[in-house]
């Protein structure tokens, strides 16, 4: 092999092996719950002023 390829696999490896052992890690702990608010709650509605102000009874 030559010497770019045997840099770029050991490289690769290296990169491998780091983002084995973060998730390795992320496992050990588990997640705690939200505890406060609504996560799926749409966003609130924007509104224009005119809409308020020119009301018909």
């Amino acid at each position: 092999m030559t010497a770019v390829l045997e840099t770029r696999l050991e490289e690769t490896t290296t990169k491998l092996v780091a983002l084995f052992m973060i998730t390795a890690s992320r496992g050990a702990k588990p997640k705690s719950f939200i505890k406060k608010g609504r996560r799926n709650s749409a966003p609130p509605k924007t509104y224009k002023p005119s809409d308020y102000g020119n009301k018909k009874a």
